[in-house]
């Protein structure tokens, strides 16, 4: 089942990246959990639900022009996939590049993407996991 966690850390993302709202819907729990830890962001909260989250997801993207992430790795943590992502963009009001790692633990329940929270860096996230101490 765990390699099957993992599988769908990586569909969901890469559809919700494609901006493939239908396959989205298919994946992730329509109740799903977007949390962002406080410090993360400006607007860091728990968004409910699947209109929510894609709502967060535009507002942080639209603070940069030539936005772009990366997935550089999709860890096994059971019912939970660690997910290590690089970041980078230029912020919108003030020009600056920017780039940084983050972590995300996608937690899956009854074969659905049910809950995702965002950490400001990968030993977070892993930590969370309980993949690190």
């Amino acid at each position: 089942m765990s390699q099957e966690n993992v599988e769908l850390a990586r569909r969901s993302l890469e559809v919700f990246a494609a901006g493939d709202w239908r396959t989205t819907l298919e994946l992730v729990d329509p109740e799903v959990e977007s949390i962002e830890t406080p410090g993360l962001g400006p607007d860091a909260a728990v968004y409910r639900g699947i209109e929510e989250a894609r709502g967060a997801v535009e507002s942080w993207t639209a603070m940069s022009t030539d936005y772009a992430f990366e997935v550089r790795d999709y860890l096994d943590a059971g019912d939970q996939v660690v997910v290590l992502v690089k970041e980078r963009g230029r912020g919108l009001s003030t020009g600056v590049s920017v780039e940084r790692e983050l972590g995300q633990v996608f937690t899956v329940r009854a074969g659905k993407v049910g809950r995702v929270r965002l950490y400001g860096s990968w030993t977070e996230a892993l930590q969370a996991a309980g993949l690190e101490k």
